[in-house]
């Protein structure tokens, strides 16, 4: 086979390991999202013209204001709860005296802006998890492959240690096709 060919062959299979590794974490991460997240944690972010849609068409059951009156969090007929960003509207005070909704202050705040959801977390975590697993096969494989002769073996370890996954990046993309030439293993 032509030298080329195995090297777009061998570049083609680590794009392809690398896709792999990539998509896991996410796929493991709406997973466990899903089956971790509780109903009271899915609060969804609705727009204010959303909002105002939901109180005309009478589908808000109640909304829950916090004291400056800047966010809501709203709960709906069906049982779904959202958080809603209130701009400074005059006409909202009679929209809500005019909707059928249940109208309460919070006396504790209710969080403006993003929020770190589970997905998030989940997302982060399974990427770390996922990303150590590789590192450690990757500082394994170095220690227990690599020739015992010549410093080889210890640079790489160092660097794969000190610089963590783009050490362990670099050693699979570079050095270990090396090595299985040189060594056979």
């Amino acid at each position: 086979m032509n030298p080329l060919y195995r090297r777009l062959a061998r570049i083609l299979k680590y794009l392809l390991v690398g896709a792999a590794v990539a998509i896991l974490p996410l796929i493991l991460a709406a997973f466990l999202t899903t089956w971790l997240t509780s109903p009271e944690e899915r609060i969804a972010s609705w727009r204010y013209g959303r909002f105002l849609d939901a109180l005309e068409n009478q589908t808000v059951e109640q909304v829950t204001l916090d004291q400056t009156l800047s966010v809501a969090l709203i709960q709906t007929a069906d049982g779904q709860m959202a958080r809603v960003n209130l701009p400074d509207d005059p006409n909202l005070e009679d929209l809500l005296i005019e909707s059928s909704a249940e109208v309460l202050i919070s006396e504790t705040p209710v969080a403006r802006g993003s929020v770190i959801y589970p997905t998030t977390i989940v997302t982060i975590g399974a990427y770390l998890l996922v990303g150590s697993i590789l590192w450690l096969w990757i500082l394994i494989d170095c220690a227990l492959q690599e020739a015992d002769q010549g410093n080889t073996k210890i640079a790489w370890i160092l660097i794969i240690i000190f610089t963590a996954w783009m050490g362990a990046f670099a050693y699979f993309l570079f050095r270990r096709p090396q090595r299985k030439r040189e060594l056979g293993r």
